[in-house]
């Protein structure tokens, strides 16, 4: 029957289409938020005390060349863990000491986390891209505010999301056991 081949051939190119929406909606999605998320970051200057203690110590790291004493005011400041100094000084190395390059692996971080939140959503659902589990975590006030912050919360939060992810791929049986234990005993 024509009428049949017809409507086959058209549900077979709708589910085609369908299943090619969902292959490239999350890669687009968090193209999307990276750019919003570096969006006017060049534009606002440090505003608040943790950021701009944060941004000092990661230029005094790229000033003198010391990565492993952190310092404020050049004296010795050891009280937080060096990682987001690291990362925040490899944004002044890219980008120049600037409320940009402060910012810019905090932005990276930012759409991690939403890659790895659509990620697992894609586990539990799986015929689910995960945009909306992504989305959801992006369109929230404090998520969006905490992005553009240089801060440590979203990297312990990443940090966080990407141990349950390899948790989650291991109970699934698609990851061995050491590819999800190195990670996290190297943190510890």
């Amino acid at each position: 029957d024509p009428t049949s081949r017809v409507l086959v051939s058209w549900a077979t190119a709708v589910e085609d289409g369908v299943e090619r929406l969902q292959r490239w909606s999350v890669p687009a999605f968090l193209l999307l938020a990276f750019l919003a998320l570096l969006h006017g970051n060049h534009r606002v200057g440090l505003f608040e005390s943790s950021e701009a203690r944060y941004a000092e110590v990661a230029r005094e790291m790229v000033d003198t060349g010391d990565y492993l004493s952190p310092q404020i005011d050049y004296v010795h400041h050891f009280t937080k863990p060096p990682l987001t100094y690291w990362i925040t000084a490899a944004g002044y190395l890219l980008f120049g000491a600037s409320p940009f390059g402060a910012r810019f692996f905090v932005a990276v971080a930012s759409v991690l986390l939403l890659a790895v939140t659509a990620w697992l959503c894609r586990l539990e659902q799986p015929r689910s891209s995960g945009v909306a589990a992504a989305a959801f975590l992006f369109f929230n006030l404090e998520f969006f505010a905490l992005s553009k912050v240089l801060t440590t919360d979203l990297y312990l939060a990443l940090w966080i999301a990407s141990g349950f992810l390899l948790w989650r791929l291991r109970e699934a049986g698609r990851l061995p056991v050491a590819a999800h234990v190195l990670p996290h005993e190297v943190a510890v």
